[in-house]
């Protein structure tokens, strides 16, 4: 987090329930499930590198 000052105008944008991340973590990770099991080509989500753990 950081801390930055904000006006009212932009209090009341950033209050809405769609800024807040991982509003629905558990949600989350299961469309991520769902759709790595439907979508061939979806993925990513980890760091590069091959089976040696060389990165």
């Amino acid at each position: 987090m950081s801390c930055v000052t904000v006006t009212p105008a932009q209090r009341k944008e950033l209050s809405q329930p769609e800024m807040t991340p991982a509003a629905d973590a558990e949600e989350e990770v299961w469309h991520t499930h769902v759709e790595a099991a439907r979508e061939a080509g979806f993925g990513g989500h980890g760091a590069a590198g091959g089976g040696c753990g060389c990165g």
